[in-house]
């Protein structure tokens, strides 16, 4: 029933235009809902009809390839896990090959750092979330 919930909101939102949708944890509405054609067709026709797709994922590793290739911003925070560090290599935004990782590896977890990237204006800066309100 859920996947059925989430594909009638993409695809309303599709037809109706200019929202912005997030979806929290990629890799479940992806792999587990079996709605990763649903997102390509956002992740494909978005931009023209004025969505936007706002995705969270744990892991890098089961976010689909889709979602890097048509983002243009991520934040990325720390990981040492061998499978999601070779997904953030594939991920060139215009920076040469390995950059991105890098920047993930040097991160520093207790200041809860992360590395912002800017596919449209090709800038990296590392930045850190701001303290509890």
């Amino acid at each position: 029933m859920q996947a059925e919930y989430i594909r009638f909101v993409l695809d309303w939102a599709e037809k109706s235009e200019n929202w912005a949708i997030v979806c929290d944890e990629l890799m479940w509405v992806s792999r587990n809902l079996r709605l990763e054609r649903e997102l390509e067709a956002v992740w494909f026709q978005g931009r023209t009809q004025g969505i936007s797709l706002i995705g969270a994922a744990q892991r890098p590793t089961h976010v689909p390839r889709l979602a890097y290739s048509q983002a243009t911003y991520f934040f990325l925070w720390q990981t040492a896990d061998r499978q999601d560090l070779e997904r953030l290599r594939d991920i060139s935004a215009g920076f040469p090959r390995g950059m991105i990782d890098k920047g993930v590896i040097e991160l520093d977890w207790d200041k809860h750092e992360c590395l912002f990237v800017d596919t449209k204006k090709r800038q990296i800066c590392k930045t850190v979330a701001p303290a509890k309100i």
